[in-house]
């Protein structure tokens, strides 16, 4: 009697490790992932199992073999030729046959993969597209802008941007681009919501240092099992720049990577990759971003100002207007992630390196900040609530500031440490004073009426306030860094606004005031706190560590006492329990803080850490993640690549749910005779106008009166 074959034909062809005889029946992995018809032939017995037909997966009722459990190793997410063919890109699952699994729980763990699927977007587009679509307001993209005034998601800019930006390819090829663009990006919001998905079970994770060691909860099981399958599915995209593409990485940079990953420095490599194809697709245009501020500021420009800019008038055809508008609002989103990994990761930028950025971008904030400010002047230090409306408008344009602040940090680091000729250090420290100036000088008055107003500003002005004060200061407390390490330290430099004490005292009174408007209002829905709602976890955890870093050099040089620095790592610490529950890297900060209290005699109690722990999430019951084994897994990614290869309109489709549920829109032009009034000052009406926004009558004549000074014709 011959021996038993323990390998399926292909992998016995291939000359690869199979694990056929472990499946009992279910094809192996090699062939689940490679799209084969998996073979063994032995003296006793053949199975054979075929690929899954589009009639196939609508059978919700078709029995499975049961299979033992196999969790995705870095093995599985291994690139092959087999990747490249559209023909092999459909995924396999068994045939029926006997199984241990009746029809009634067959039926039922395919629906809890579509429940599960629904929850992970429900997660994505509430956290990551609402807080983004943000910084596409014309009041924060210097660009020219689209009428759409923050109703647009990313998601839908990169598709419709794909579309016109079409490159000639064969019907083939364009299938299979978009095939592995819309499994990557489907598998990339999978693994950035992840990390939500406890507060939506009822088992969120255990705050505090108690939280030191890998979670083996199934939600945590599940987080880490998408972030590796994810990988793999980023790998096929990397080489196929599209505006899709792009956003699919950004999304997978933002997501949590496991604690036991092997490859650690892949979410850095997968933001230069995204970078480098913002570049080669600008490149491939034919040119550089527009030229001109955004039609909604364009007009109040004042009359000495006019002569600086350069008015571009010829509007060309509507597509290629529409196509150049969302190209430079993708690129405008592409800075501020540059600019933020720039300055942790102290590097110099990729997309506006050194100078270049002031011609292509800075500048056109400045010259608008002239504008805001002869606008908004005459409401400091009004005593009425400013409308919801120009909240935004004030947070829009501080936050263009802000990032052009932590730029010019970036500037300075390169000039100190890399020794850039195209600036002294004398001229870079002097470029951070004016920045520093410019925000301070036009913004200080109004966030203060923005912090005066905390509890009845709308829920997302409560979060872009708190998330504005932390990451500015992220800024001058890196800063203070670099010049501890400089050499030489300009004189200029040591300004009371740019000193650790008045960054952490910014950064403590800003989460005082979203705590004390947690422990007083209602939970917006699964997420207890506000907090939890930060779309980059990590980026507040570096500002709020730095902080704590910066404090005990506060205490160790007897700036601050020692009851003070309590009170201040109090709050901080506070809101890192609670940041916890969404980013391990929290986890680790409260530990280290905890251990360094002790060293600088700061008796630090874990009373502190009390709001952390009541933090309680509305369970939602529509998934059970008990049900989920690892075998599980599987088929729930495997499920989900089948809906993508038969359909690929589902993402399309899934953002159309959201944006008829949230009354958003997509991107439309300007009317044409609206624009061009936009680029003759002094024929405009203002974007402060009466119908829309309603300002008490008092501060509205005052406003009036200023425009009327500045030459508009209101």
């Amino acid at each position: 009697m011959s021996a038993r074959r323990l390998a399926c034909n292909p992998c016995r062809k291939a000359r690869i490790g199979c694990d056929a005889s472990m499946r009992k029946g279910s094809p192996c992995s090699n062939c689940i992932r490679r799209g084969k018809v998996c073979h063994v032939q032995n003296n006793q017995i053949t199975t054979e199992h075929v690929s899954r037909t589009q009639s196939e997966v609508d059978q919700v009722s078709r029995p499975e073999t049961a299979s033992a459990p196999h969790f995705a190793s870095r093995s599985d997410s291994t690139l092959d030729s087999s990747t490249l063919d559209p023909l092999a890109a459909s995924v396999s699952e068994p045939s029926p046959s006997r199984s241990s699994f009746g029809l009634e729980q067959r039926a039922c763990r395919r629906q809890q993969a579509f429940v599960l699927h629904e929850m992970l977007w429900d997660i994505f587009m509430q956290i990551y597209e609402s807080r983004f679509s943000m910084f596409l307001g014309d009041s924060c993209c210097p660009y020219v802008g689209m009428n759409v005034s923050s109703k647009t998601f990313i998601s839908r800019l990169s598709i419709q941007l794909d579309k016109l930006c079409a490159v000639n390819s064969t019907l083939r090829q364009q299938q299979l681009n978009d095939r592995l663009i819309n499994d990557a990006t489907n598998h990339a919001v999978y693994t950035y919501a992840s990390r939500w998905l406890p507060l939506h079970t009822g088992r969120p994770r255990p705050p505090g240092p108690s939280h030191r060691g890998r979670p083996t909860s199934p939600e945590q099981e599940l987080s880490d099992y998408l972030w590796r399958r994810t990988q793999s599915k980023i790998q096929s995209i990397m080489s196929r720049p599209s505006y899709r593409a792009i956003h699919a990485m950004q999304i997978f940079g933002a997501a949590e990577r496991p604690l036991n990953c092997d490859d650690p420095g892949f979410a850095d490599l997968c933001g230069q990759v995204q970078l480098s194809h913002v570049l080669q697709l600008q490149a491939s245009a034919g040119s550089p971003p527009s030229t001109r501020l955004s039609p909604y500021t364009t007009f109040l420009l004042p009359d000495h100002a006019c002569d600086s800019l350069e008015v571009n008038n010829n509007h060309g055809s509507g597509d290629n207007q529409t196509r150049r508008r969302m190209e430079d609002a993708i690129f405008w989103l592409s800075v501020m992630k540059d600019s933020y990994s720039s300055l942790i990761r102290r590097g110099s930028p990729t997309l506006l390196p050194h100078v270049s950025g002031d011609k292509r971008l800075w500048d056109f904030i400045r010259q608008r900040t002239v504008i805001f400010t002869n606008a908004f002047q005459t409401l400091h230090g009004s005593p009425h609530a400013l409308p919801n409306e120009v909240i935004t408008i004030i947070l829009q344009h501080a936050s263009a500031c802000k990032v052009m602040f932590l730029n010019v940090i970036n500037r300075f680091y390169n000039v100190v440490n890399y020794h850039n000729v195209e600036d002294s250090v004398e001229e870079a420290a002097q470029k951070i004073i004016a920045e520093s100036d410019r925000f301070h000088s036009v913004f200080d008055p109004l966030l203060a009426i923005c912090a005066r107003d905390f509890l009845t500003l709308e829920y997302r002005d409560q979060l872009n306030y708190v998330w504005l004060i932390t990451h500015y200061h992220l800024g001058s407390l890196t800063l203070a860094n670099i010049m501890d390490e400089a050499p030489t330290t300009p004189i200029c430099l040591k300004n009371p606004v740019l000193s650790r004490l008045y960054a952490c005292k910014a950064i403590v009174n800003a989460l005082s005031l979203g705590l004390q408007a947690d422990r007083h209002s209602l939970s917006p829905g699964s997420y207890p706190s506000r907090l939890l709602l930060e779309p980059v976890p990590e980026i507040q955890v570096e500002a709020l560590s730095l902080a704590c870093s910066a404090i005990f050099l506060l205490h160790q040089s007897k700036e601050l006492s020692t009851a003070n620095a309590k009170v201040m790592l109090s709050v901080i610490l506070t809101v890192l329990n609670i940041l916890s529950q969404i980013s391990i890297t929290a986890s680790f900060v409260i530990t280290s803080v905890h251990e360094q209290s002790s060293k600088h005699g700061i008796n630090m109690s874990h009373e502190d850490s009390t709001i952390g722990q009541k933090v309680v999430a509305n369970v939602d019951s529509r998934v059970n993640l008990s049900m989920f084994d690892r075998h599980s897994l599987d088929e729930f990614s495997q499920e989900m690549e089948v809906q993508i290869y038969s359909d690929n309109s589902m993402i399309d489709r899934m953002i159309h749910k959201y944006e008829d549920e949230d009354g958003l829109q997509g991107p439309t032009d300007v009317d044409p005779q609206d624009e061009a009034m936009y680029f003759m000052p002094g024929e405009a009406t203002s974007t402060v106008s009466k119908s829309r926004f309603v300002f008490p009558p008092v501060m509205f004549d005052a406003l009036k009166r200023n425009l009327e000074v500045m030459g508009s014709d209101f």
